[in-house]
């Protein structure tokens, strides 16, 4: 039950900060899916109806089929990655510039990794720190690759 809690609390959160970050208000009721594993699935399927009365937000899907809406909102967490349907709630032109603007820093964010990495001296001095930029760059040129598909998309559409 702890387990199953806090994967929904985690998710929670999740949409929450989708909703912060993308400037949505709470009033605004948004549809949202999960990918992930059957076992989490299996978890927050009876929990299902409760994100609608915290979150103002419904559960269209969850599995390992499930495939992001054209215009989403996403936020990965462990085991899951979480896309809310953006489709008629948000300013397309101001999506993109702000897609740009978390690109640009991203890509710098990822040149700077890169460049400490490439310092032989760092990494032998420092092996766990440099462990940790790997797993951080990993991550970020992730990030980046999304937000790029993500502007594709919208460009399309824009």
């Amino acid at each position: 039950i702890e387990n199953q809690f806090a994967l929904y609390q985690s998710t929670l959160g999740a949409l929450r900060e989708i909703r912060a970050r993308q400037n949505l208000g709470n009033k605004k009721k948004v549809k949202f899916s999960i990918k992930c594993e059957s076992d989490v699935a299996a978890l927050l399927e009876p929990l299902g109806g409760y994100f609608s009365s915290m979150a103002n937000a419904d559960l269209v899907e969850m599995g390992t089929g499930v495939q992001p809406p054209e215009t989403n909102a996403t936020l990965a967490k462990p085991n899951m990655e979480i896309y809310v349907d953006l489709d008629g709630l948000i300013d397309v032109a101001a999506e993109i510039k702000r897609l740009e603007k978390e690109e640009t820093s991203l890509t710098k964010s990822i040149a700077g990794k890169e460049r400490q990495l490439g310092n032989e001296k760092f990494v032998a001095n420092k092996p766990e720190l440099a462990a940790e930029i790997r797993v951080s760059l990993t991550q970020a040129q992730e990030q980046l690759a999304a937000i790029v598909e993500a502007l594709k998309k919208l460009r399309a559409k824009a």
